[in-house]
């Protein structure tokens, strides 16, 4: 995630599928979703969305000031360093 954005104007064929009221959109660039930690399988079992999701999570934790440690290697799974993981939880 760069942290700009960027607005281009709706592709022409948008409208023969739908009337938007906006005439413009703002895309998301290409990523490199490997470079940013996923593995291979997992770009086949996550959708955009769920990665970028998982990245923009992942960036917050970080900017928090919280490390993060890849505690469970087969599955890609972390943990955040000094925290009680009883104590937090995703709602």
């Amino acid at each position: 995630m760069q942290n700009n954005s960027v607005l281009e104007p709706i592709p022409g064929h948008w409208d023969d599928y739908a009337n938007y009221r906006s005439r413009v959109i703002s895309p998301l660039p290409d990523f490199d979703y490997l470079a940013s930690g996923f593995k291979r399988y997992e770009l086949r079992s996550y959708d955009r969305v769920a990665m970028n999701a998982i990245v923009a999570a992942r960036e917050a934790i970080e900017h928090a000031g919280f490390n993060l440690s890849l505690t469970r290697p087969k599955i890609n799974g972390f943990s955040i360093d000094g925290q009680d993981p009883t104590r937090a939880g995703v709602y």
